[in-house]
């Protein structure tokens, strides 16, 4: 018995269509649909600090004068998603969500102390530590600090957003083949 298949030849097309289209750099969106659905529920998860905007002024090491500010709601901004810049073939294409700590326009550097709490702290050397006042003007010392519980924004936001941040990446995908099977 033989089997005959009609319309191999074109089928055969449409798949070759379809891996020229889903290259890795065309099909990048597919990961970055991915890692925004956890990035806008890990938004909506992250606390939001209750105190005012403070600022303090400090000379720099250059002798500038510069400017700190704490903003409520740094936390929220600065988690981002993006895709990785690699421009070598051989390495794959990743699309980040993380908490922005070192550059950019917002950064919070304590998102991880937010996400996994800390202890009660004690200075290692000297005798008391030295932190700015919540209205920024004035530094307040302490021998100890409290300890902090862990607010599990970022984990929780993946555990409760994985499924659905693949079935975003699996409908991104699902458009970018229909796209390539209709042309």
């Amino acid at each position: 018995m033989a089997l005959k298949i009609i319309g191999i030849e074109k089928l055969t097309e449409k798949i070759e269509e379809a891996k020229k289209v889903t290259t890795p750099r065309k099909a990048a969106g597919i990961y970055l649909a991915a890692a925004r659905v956890i990035r806008d529920e890990a938004r909506r998860r992250a606390p939001r600090g209750r105190h005012p905007i403070r600022t303090r002024k400090y000379v720099n090491s250059k002798g500038e004068n510069r400017e700190v500010r704490w903003v409520p709601g740094t936390l929220k901004k600065s988690i981002r998603s993006w895709l990785s810049k690699s421009r070598a073939k051989t390495k794959p294409i990743v699309a980040y969500t993380m908490v922005n700590l070192f550059k950019g326009y917002t950064r919070a550097p304590h998102g991880h102390l937010v996400e996994f709490g800390t202890t009660a702290r004690k200075p290692r050397k000297a005798k008391l530590m030295v932190f700015p006042s919540k209205s920024g003007r004035k530094w307040v010392s302490a021998k100890t600090t409290a300890p902090s519980p862990a607010r599990k924004y970022f984990s929780s936001a993946v555990a409760a957003k994985s499924t659905a941040a693949l079935e975003a990446a699996a409908e991104k995908h699902k458009q970018i083949m229909d796209k390539a099977l209709r042309s």
